[in-house]
């Protein structure tokens, strides 16, 4: 603009001194339009005309706004049928009361009379954890909290919800007018089919928290009371060895790692057992200290040496398990990565 603008004053003075004064007239008054029209150009006015242009242009089509809302209701289907799956798996969490009892697979019992161990029959080394699950298996048995790990997974987030407002679109000019009434017709209805769905969908969230706290009560209560009796006899058989916080980090591990589901076994019935016998032992002390004769000192010392016996050897039975949590994971691990190293080796898989 600057360079025609000077070439305009420079044809006026020559159309000027050659009298043509009309032609010079002419070109000021295109170079005033042309100034007009850039300064209207730049104006706030125009420049916010030009977005709802845009806007308006890039405004999705009735075909585009069905499919969206058809979405929307693919997705809200969806929380509502995992939440309502969620419910019913929490609802059936930690429902039986955990039992203490020897398995019938377990060690051998301690004679009443306080004789020592005897075998009514051969004893399995692990217990049959097949026919009779440990309490404490699985991630839910173990500290970890509940609330919050179904209802806060992306598969119960309910989308934002979209009013009617919002599904608005335009007629498609690649459609015939019969189409795009169709597609009008459509929208209209899935507005109406949406507009329950999201209360209905939030409603069923809710319901997941809140059989999430249940069953989070429900597991302290019964199996989180058992979790710390397991744990105060593995403090007591690991004195000197591990931590408290260790050993809690163990426990985690027979727990959650399906490979060790047997050693979890053998700990859950190994501090049941040791329960029982130092309730025992004590009993047996107090009986040793009030004997009177010496054939009574006598009896209740080797009810004392049988019952101590005992629970030495489910200490380090507690101890075994503890160090499997520690070395098995890696050894498993490790032998599961050579496996699959030979097995790519193998031409005919």
């Amino acid at each position: 603009w600057t360079c025609f603008f000077c070439g305009g004053l420079s044809a006026m003075a020559r159309f000027a001194a050659g009298g043509r004064r009309w032609k010079a007239i002419f070109y000021v008054a295109l170079i005033v339009a042309a100034l007009r029209n850039e300064a209207f150009t730049n104006r706030p006015s125009f420049q916010s005309g030009a977005p709802k242009n845009t806007a308006r242009a890039a405004q999705k089509t009735w075909r585009e706004v069905h499919q969206e809302a058809k979405d929307l209701e693919t997705r809200l289907r969806e929380v509502i049928l995992e939440s309502n799956q969620r419910v019913r798996e929490l609802n059936k969490m930690f429902t039986e009361k955990p039992s203490d009892n020897d398995s019938k697979d377990g060690p051998g019992k301690v004679s009443t009379l306080g004789l020592g161990v005897f075998q009514a029959r051969a004893e399995r080394l692990f217990p049959d954890v097949e026919a009779n699950p440990p309490v404490l298996a699985g991630e839910m048995a173990t500290s970890a909290p509940i609330v919050g790990k179904y209802s806060s997974s992306p598969s119960c987030r309910v989308p934002a919800r979209i009013f009617p407002e919002q599904m608005q679109g335009v007629d498609d000019p690649s459609a015939s007018t019969e189409e795009n009434e169709l597609w009008r017709t459509s929208v209209n209805l899935l507005i109406e089919t949406l507009d329950p769905l999201w209360p209905e969908a939030e409603e069923r969230v809710r319901a997941v928290m809140m059989a999430e706290f249940d069953a989070e009560q429900r597991r302290d209560d019964r199996v989180g009371n058992v979790r710390k009796r397991v744990l105060k006899q593995m403090v007591l058989a690991n004195e000197g060895m591990r931590t408290e916080a260790e050993l809690d980090e163990i426990l985690t591990v027979l727990q959650t790692d399906k490979r060790l589901l047997k050693y979890l076994g053998l700990l859950q019935q190994c501090c049941f057992e040791a329960e029982k016998l130092q309730e025992r032992l004590t009993r047996r002390q107090k009986e040793f200290a009030s004997a009177g004769s010496a054939s009574a000192k006598e009896t209740a010392e080797e009810a004392v040496q049988g019952v101590y016996q005992r629970a030495k050897s489910l200490e380090m039975r507690i101890q075994a398990c503890c160090s499997a949590a520690e070395d098995l994971p890696d050894t498993y691990d490790a032998m599961a990565n050579v496996g699959d190293f030979f097995a790519k080796l193998n031409p005919f898989r």
